[in-house]
């Protein structure tokens, strides 16, 4: 695209270059269009329009003009500036390696220093450990024979097999008789005939805990038929009480659909009759505009006479003329009321302003006076340092 358009590029004016600063600081000095004044009542949304059209009309000015699409670009700026960033480029490339190349030789520096103090604390650790065991092992410890756990291994008993003790040894107990092979043999055969008296009992009793459950299961597994019979039973009456439920609805649906088949026949009937009712006597009495009781008296009055609609007129006209001679006394009794408060509130002003001039007066006069009160208490003053400086008495 450079080498078809040749020539020079189309640079901003320095004028239409925005401001450092903020990206829209200069919002707040730009006038609003006309065609947004119904958004008057939200000047964040006309902001945000007229920032909108604004940034629409910066991409547009920055469009090539048909005149630069003609001249073309500068190829040769154009070229310069790609060098140049191209040299900004490689000189950070270099900062960068030779920033990379520092930290790893820092990180070089500071891992051998921990390898080093670890080393140190490790074998600062080995020692003590070594000297533990070896100097600090609880049989080297003075009072040690006193909490041997192998003492009564070690030690030698007071009573030795073929060897003779005293009688205050008290080594000879009442029921011993020494390793007799003929008394040890009794004697495993009696352990042998018990344990084997345990093993008969506790067959014995595995065998009615069996038997105990084999009766508890056949007992649930009738039980379980049972309950199984019942519910079967139970199902059958629920479904036959349902048909018969659903037989009486249905008997019911018919006789109530028949009452109000017959209900809407009679009223329709009845409807059919009173109109016909209605027709022949409005009908008949048409024809007059009222009848005659028993009594002599007009009644059933259907229309008024000329005569009377007349008056009716006349009547009419008297209200609505009563009406609006109300609402012009109405009306100028509002003025009166108005002048009144005008009145009113004029005087209340007036007194307010005058009281207002008076109090300016009265502490114009005080301010006065504090002056004159001020000027003799400062000259008192003086007076008295005078004389405490003189020691001269005042007369």
């Amino acid at each position: 695209m450079v080498s078809c358009l040749g020539g020079f590029s189309p640079r901003q004016p320095p004028n239409t270059c925005p401001p450092p600063g903020r990206a829209y600081s200069h919002w707040s000095q730009t006038t609003i269009d006309p065609d947004l004044a119904h958004l008057e009542y939200n000047p964040d949304l006309q902001t945000k329009i007229m920032r909108k059209r604004q940034q629409e009309r910066d991409r547009c000015s920055n469009r090539l003009t048909p005149r630069m699409q003609r001249i073309g670009l500068d190829i040769a700026a154009l070229n310069m500036q790609v060098v140049q960033k191209q040299a900004v480029v490689d000189m950070k490339r270099g900062e960068d390696e030779q920033y990379l190349q520092k930290l790893t030789l820092k990180e070089k520096l500071v891992t051998h220093a921990e390898g080093v103090i670890q080393d140190k604390k490790r074998q600062v650790h080995m020692d003590c450990v070594n000297f533990s065991l070896d100097q600090l092992a609880k049989e080297k410890r003075r009072e040690w024979h006193l909490s041997d756990p192998r003492q009564l291994k070690t030690d030698r008993p007071g009573r030795i097999e073929g060897g003779s003790q005293g009688m205050s040894s008290m080594q000879h107990f009442q029921g011993e008789k020494g390793s007799d092979p003929e008394v040890v043999k009794e004697s495993r055969q009696n352990h042998v005939s018990w344990l084997m008296a345990q093993m008969a009992e506790k067959n014995l009793r595995a065998e009615v805990a069996k038997d105990e459950d084999r009766l508890d299961d056949d007992a649930l597994v009738r039980a379980n038929d049972l309950r199984g019979m019942c519910e079967h039973a139970e199902a059958q009456e629920r479904k036959a009480e349902t048909y018969a439920i659903a037989r009486e609805n249905e008997q019911m649906a018919v006789c109530h659909s028949a009452r109000k088949i017959a209900a809407k026949e009679r009223e329709d009937l009845a409807t059919e009759q009173h109109k016909i009712n209605t027709i022949r006597q409005n009908s008949a009495r048409e024809l007059f505009d009222y009848d005659i009781g028993a009594n002599g008296k007009k009644r059933d009055y259907k229309r008024c006479t000329y005569e009377e609609e007349v008056k009716l007129w006349e009547v009419n006209k008297a209200m609505a003329q009563a009406k609006l001679d109300r609402k012009d006394v109405d009306a100028h009794l509002d003025d009166g009321y108005h002048k009144i408060g005008c009145a009113v509130d004029w005087l209340g002003t007036s007194t307010d302003d005058a009281y207002a001039r008076k109090n300016t007066q009265r502490r114009i006069a005080l301010d006065e006076v504090n002056k004159v009160t001020a000027k003799e208490n400062w000259a008192i003053k003086i007076q008295e340092a005078k004389e405490y400086l003189s020691f001269a008495p005042s007369p």
